[in-house]
């Protein structure tokens, strides 16, 4: 059965039963109340470590909004987590890459949670897979949560996030959620921040020949899909290197 159906089935059950109970005090009542609570414990115990973040608290909910904070959609996608060393999977979670927080729903729906990041060892959210790096030498990269677009010798990853822009309309002031990823390169143990064809030539230049050929062969994909450019880009210089 579906855990959050069981749940909601089994909060249903318990609060009738309790109820019920003011009318009927007996020791069958009393019985099948301690059933209903053990049957809920039960039923969320394979998870119940999942469940111990901080509460989520939404954002200014007066204000005009536009855009929201989340990866993708303002949705819940089904993923799975590496959490405190312990892999979850099935789990329903939202990406607030503005706060950089994975956010979940309390079972039955009675709230949300935001994982404490440092246990998190890595997600995968609508196909995509994000590593939490947390110490490296290299100054050039902000810590935290990387979608891995490509993983070679070299590697292709991108920082999600969003930045918020308060700005006034006519006599409302309006929370505006503006999308601001940041692409990089990982070779040799260094990272290499992709801003322009230039810095991936720079990034890759001891192929520099055979890079420069293929941004120019392809323009328009660099151009309209620079994420997708920079894998075939990745797997080019890694058969290179074989």
């Amino acid at each position: 059965m579906n855990l959050r159906l069981y749940v909601m089935m089994a909060l249903v059950t318990y609060f009738h039963v309790e109820s019920f109970a003011q009318h009927l005090d007996t020791a069958f009542v009393q019985a099948s109340i301690q059933h209903v609570r053990d049957a809920y414990q039960k039923s969320i115990a394979n998870q119940s470590h999942l469940y111990n973040g901080a509460e989520y608290i939404p954002y200014e909910t007066s204000l005009e909004q536009q855009g929201h904070p989340y990866y993708l959609e303002d949705d819940w996608y089904e993923g799975s987590i590496e959490y405190n060393h312990e892999r979850y999977n099935k789990v329903p979670m939202r990406y607030d890459i503005h706060m950089q927080k994975i956010v979940i729903e309390y079972p039955a729906g009675i709230g949300e949670i935001e994982l404490i990041n440092e246990k998190i060892n890595r997600f995968t959210l609508a196909g995509h897979t994000f590593e939490n790096i947390r110490k490296e030498s290299n100054s050039t990269i902000v810590l935290g949560f990387y979608d891995i677009l490509y993983q070679g010798r070299t590697q292709v990853l991108v920082k999600r996030q969003k930045i918020i822009y308060k700005r006034q309309v006519r006599n409302n002031l309006v929370l505006e959620f503006l999308p601001r990823d940041k692409i990089y390169v990982f070779k040799e143990n260094v990272y290499f921040a992709i801003s322009n064809k230039a810095s991936v030539i720079k990034a890759l230049g001891d192929q520099k020949q055979a890079v420069k050929k293929y941004i120019s062969k392809n323009k328009s994909l660099f151009s309209s899909n620079r994420e997708a450019a920079l894998i075939k880009i990745a797997q080019l210089y890694d058969e290179l290197l074989k």
